[in-house]
């Protein structure tokens, strides 16, 4: 928490001229570096019409938040609720645009099925739940793995609000001696609406494109709005920055801004 501070206050208040060499967290400091964020991206379904969750479903996400509890920050959780393929279900918070992300993106030739658990990207996921201790003992091995990194990238993100207004922006700092290149931003905003929806994906904003960012230097991010719900308590609204390698769409790095 200390080196995110001092990060935080470089940013803020002062330029990298002003630093001290030693400090891990100054971009010129050829040795800085920060820990890799984990995303847990879960496409999952609830029966709103019913006011019922799925056994299976149950089980995956309260693996991943009794996980999120013992990561903390290291750890952000995405839930995208999907349209159920019987019609006789409902899932009150699907929509189109994320049955069209997890499509295009992320379910590439496997079946569709739910939880469909992503891990920092297409590339490494879980699909299914036998049990609430089965699937946190599996999720947790992926998650172990990915916290323990250090990479050269960091990022954070604000967020401010105008009447029912929500702006994020952010920004992505480059540490190391070499550029990072075509590079693409989602900032997907979510809500916290209680037991079992804690995460609940309302929109993944216009994506922005990088094309490299050089080393030792910080980028600032195009900001972007949400208009919140009427009715919405603005609060319980948040959003997670995800910094993507724009061909493989892995998660390179990670933020929440609140």
């Amino acid at each position: 928490m200390k080196k995110y501070l001092l990060l935080i206050f470089f940013i803020t208040t002062i330029g990298c001229a002003d630093l001290p060499r030693d400090n891990t967290l100054d971009p010129k400091n050829p040795d800085a570096e920060a820990d890799q964020v984990a995303v847990v991206e879960n496409f999952i379904m609830h029966y709103t019409n019913f006011d019922s969750i799925p056994n299976v479903i149950q089980y995956s996400q309260e693996a991943s938040y009794e996980l999120k509890g013992d990561f903390g920050g290291k750890v952000l959780i995405l839930e995208y609720h999907m349209t159920p393929s019987d019609n006789s279900l409902e899932d009150s918070l699907s929509s189109p645009d994320i049955d069209f992300r997890y499509t295009t993106e992320y379910r590439g030739s496997t079946p569709r099925g739910f939880p469909h658990t992503f891990f920092n990207g297409k590339q490494t996921w879980i699909q299914g739940a036998s049990s609430k201790a089965t699937v946190k003992d599996r999720y947790k091995l992926i998650l172990d793995s990915l916290t323990l990194k250090k990479v050269k990238l960091y990022c954070e993100g604000q967020t401010s609000f105008n009447a029912d207004t929500l702006t994020v922006g952010g920004q992505i700092a480059r540490y190391g001696d070499s550029n990072i290149e075509n590079l693409v931003v989602e900032m997907v905003v979510i809500e916290d609406k209680g037991d079992y929806l804690h995460y609940v994906v309302r929109e993944a904003l216009l994506p922005q494109s990088i094309t490299s960012i050089t080393p030792k230097t910080i980028h600032d991010l195009i900001p972007r709005a949400f208009v919140i719900p009427a009715g919405s308590d603005r609060n319980s609204f948040a959003v997670v920055i995800l910094v993507k390698d724009n061909i493989s769409k892995k998660i390179l790095q990670a933020a929440l801004a609140e």
